[in-house]
């Protein structure tokens, strides 16, 4: 197995772990951000958003891991959920000021993901030129 279908694979599993903990402990995982779920709706959402796309996205990326044919369409999912999560930090630490430091470390994660991701395309681009 490639670098890049671990990598996937690794990943995939991460967001999966996640997810599970998103909707099996949505009030526990959300106090951790600072976030509360005072109502089912609020509860609803979270569960929705953080569990259930999560789940689906780290579902894919295990697909792309295991299918040959779809690293390259994971490798780009990966690289834009992860750059797209950057992106909202980002702004965030300039919007919305000082963050506890598990963000940082969140960031960083995120980071190293997109970078490693974008890297692993392009090589798999050149291989596919040469």
């Amino acid at each position: 197995m490639t670098i890049s279908r671990w990598i996937l694979f690794i990943t995939g599993i991460t967001y999966v772990i996640f997810a599970v903990a998103f909707i099996l402990f949505p009030v526990m995982m959300a106090t951790k951000f600072d976030t509360a779920l005072e109502t089912p709706t609020a509860l609803s959402n979270f569960r929705s958003a953080q569990g259930g796309l999560q789940l689906g996205l780290g579902a894919y990326l295990i697909c792309c891991g295991i299918r040959k044919s779809w690293v390259r369409s994971g490798l780009a999912a990966q690289a834009l959920t992860s750059g797209g999560f950057v992106i909202g930090r980002v702004v965030s630490l300039f919007v919305d000021g000082e963050p506890k430091p598990v963000t940082y470390g969140l960031l960083l994660v995120e980071i190293v993901g997109c970078a490693v991701a974008l890297v692993l395309l392009q090589v798999s681009r050149q291989k596919t030129k040469g």
